[in-house]
């Protein structure tokens, strides 16, 4: 982009892929954080994962099914 905005004199072409290299990673980030909540969890709490599971569970067990 540099050689680009510079050498070329195309600044707004440079800034256009600046914008979206930014909004890209953007939304690495989002998915990527997204990820991590639903596998791990935050601090202490338990991971959505987990939740899904512990209910699934409690339902079997109230139906009487085994697991």
């Amino acid at each position: 982009m540099n050689k680009l905005a510079h050498e070329s004199q195309k600044v707004g072409l440079a800034s256009a892929m600046a914008v979206v290299l930014l909004i890209l990673i953007m939304i690495a980030t989002l998915i990527q954080k997204g990820i991590e909540i639903y596998y791990f969890g935050v601090g202490d709490t338990e991971s959505i994962r987990e939740i899904r599971k512990r209910k699934k569970r409690m339902v079997m067990a109230e139906k009487g099914g085994t697991q």
